[in-house]
C-alpha cells in the first residue's frame, strides 16, 4: 500500500518529470502486487496508449493479465498490437510467443505456428 501512495504522491507532484513514466509503471505494478488488478489494467492502458519508453512493457502487462483471465482473443489482439506498434522492443519476441499461445487457446493453429515461427526468427 505504501508504494501505491508513493507513485500516486510521485505522479502528483512532479506531471512533467524525466521519471514520471516510470512511477506510473510503477504505480501500475504496485496496485497489481496489492491484487487490485482493474485498477493496474487501468493504469497499464493509460500508460500503453502513448509513446512512452513503457508503453510497450505497459501493453504486454495488459496482454498477460488478458491470457490469465481467458480473453484469449483480446490477449492474441494486445500482443499483435504491441509487435506493430513497437517492433525495435525487447519484448517483441515474447509478444510473438505469448500471441501464439493465445491462438492456440482459440484453436487457430495456423496463427499459432506463425506466431511461433516469429518468436523464433527473433531470438
Amino acid at each position: 500500500a505504501a508504494a501505491v501512495v508513493a507513485f500516486s504522491e510521485g505522479v502528483a507532484r512532479f506531471p512533467q518529470g524525466t521519471m514520471l513514466d516510470d512511477a506510473r509503471l510503477g504505480w501500475a505494478k504496485a496496485l497489481e502486487a496489492l491484487n487490485k488488478l482493474p485498477e493496474a489494467i487501468a493504469k497499464y492502458r493509460e500508460l500503453a496508449t502513448g509513446t512512452s519508453p513503457r508503453a510497450a512493457e505497459a501493453l504486454f502487462r495488459v496482454g498477460t493479465h488478458e491470457f490469465d483471465t481467458g480473453e484469449f482473443a483480446a490477449a492474441a489482439k494486445t500482443y499483435q498490437s504491441l509487435i506493430e506498434r513497437f517492433p525495435g522492443d525487447v519484448l517483441v519476441s515474447d509478444a510473438h510467443l505469448n500471441a501464439g499461445f493465445a491462438l492456440y487457446r482459440q484453436a487457430d493453429y495456423e496463427g499459432a505456428t506463425a506466431a511461433f515461427t516469429a518468436a523464433a526468427a527473433e531470438d
